[in-house]
């Protein structure tokens, strides 16, 4: 019901009902014999996991739209910096009017996300969510806090890494003009920069979404251009690929040191109140059913995250593999582009060679 994509005011609610029935469906033949125990034979308690749940799984679908409300952001701060102030229009995916540019953006980030399967990523995590938080163990409000913080942070330096093009280009012009305009007071530089200000942002998004052109040379045929610009852009779109999986990767080894670094620090705690229970300090025997409770709250915390570190480790694992196998791709597809090129080359030397005519590089394409 929160998740992008299936939450967006086009998607009416009975479907998006539907789909939240049809996933949970789903999930109960897999984790029946954790959520059964819980749910039979208790009267106010099935009202608190209901409640418990719903609020877990709130949290889930509020980490993956951090990352669309951040790409609505980020098309407001590059339309705002480009100086297309135009008037808003409905938004595509929801009821709010938008600027045409920032709904573009958003749109196109969300339609990459389920191109990539995104929304799978969402569905493992909600199952996986009952291994890292057991069905009647409680909210943690304190770890879903740090979980939402984290997640809005990175979301936060993701968009702003993505619009730093535009950032720059609009606090120098915009000094520029500041400075033109202590010059020449008399001129409203303003006025008349402002179309200069949204041609230059426009040429800018132009030139980061447009794909690369083939350069061909003057003895060389289109057929074997394009079939060297596929296959360029095939092992160049790998490379991407497997920096961006490296990225990933790296972030799921962050996440796996900073849950071994919290269970550190919660084992030196669970000793400290170890050591208190076992003191004979008076003090402390007065205080020895609070260190009880409390040492049954850490013990709890620390199967929590014990459960958390097993499932970033298997993510990094996945993320791992996959990035291996994308880049024994990219190698495969460079070895491709390699012997490509020699056939064209000793192709064209022999033609040029032997007739003196056009090269004869187009009769690798026809093979």
């Amino acid at each position: 019901m929160i998740m992008p994509g299936f939450s967006t005011a086009r998607v009416p609610m009975q479907i998006r009902l539907f789909i939240a029935v049809a996933l949970s469906m789903a999930i109960l033949p897999i984790m029946w014999t954790d959520i059964y125990p819980q749910v039979t034979g208790k009267g106010h308690d099935y009202l608190y996991l209901v409640a418990t749940e719903t609020a877990v799984g709130a949290v889930i679908g509020l980490v993956a739209r951090y990352y669309v409300l951040g790409l609505q952001f980020a098309g407001t701060a590059i339309t705002m910096l480009m100086g297309f102030g135009s008037p808003p229009a409905a938004d595509v995916l929801e009821d709010t009017a938008e600027n045409q540019l920032t709904s573009m953006i958003g749109f196109a980030g969300l339609m990459i996300l389920f191109m990539l399967d995104f929304h799978h990523v969402i569905f493992e995590a909600i199952a996986q969510s009952y291994r890292v938080m057991p069905i009647g163990a409680g909210f943690d409000p304190q770890g879903t806090l740090i979980t939402l913080t984290n997640s809005l942070g990175q979301t936060f330096m993701i968009m702003l890494r993505l619009a730093s093009p535009f950032v720059i280009y609009g606090l120098l012009f915009n000094v520029a003009i500041g400075m033109v305009n202590k010059l020449a007071p008399q001129i409203p530089v303003y006025f008349i920069s402002q179309p200069y200000l949204i041609m230059g942002g426009a040429c800018s998004f132009s030139i980061s979404a447009s794909p690369r052109c083939c350069v061909s040379s003057p003895t060389a045929s289109r057929p074997s251009c394009r079939a060297a610009s596929s296959m360029k852009a095939r092992s160049e779109k790998l490379k991407r690929l497997v920096a961006v999986q490296r990225h990933l990767e790296r972030m799921a080894e962050s996440e796996v040191a900073e849950t071994a670094r919290q269970r550190t620090e919660l084992a030196g705690t669970i000793d400290v109140v170890v050591d208190a229970m076992g003191s004979a300090h008076p003090m402390h025997r007065v205080f020895s059913g609070h260190y009880a409770s409390q040492l049954g709250r850490l013990v709890q915390k620390d199967q929590m995250l014990l459960g958390i570190q097993q499932v970033h480790e298997a993510r990094m694992m996945k993320e791992r593999a996959k990035g291996d196998r994308l880049e024994e791709h990219m190698k495969d597809a460079r070895l491709s582009e390699y012997r490509e090129a020699a056939d064209n080359s000793i192709l064209d030397l022999i033609d040029q060679h032997v007739s003196g005519g056009a090269p004869a590089s187009g009769k690798v394409d026809g093979r």
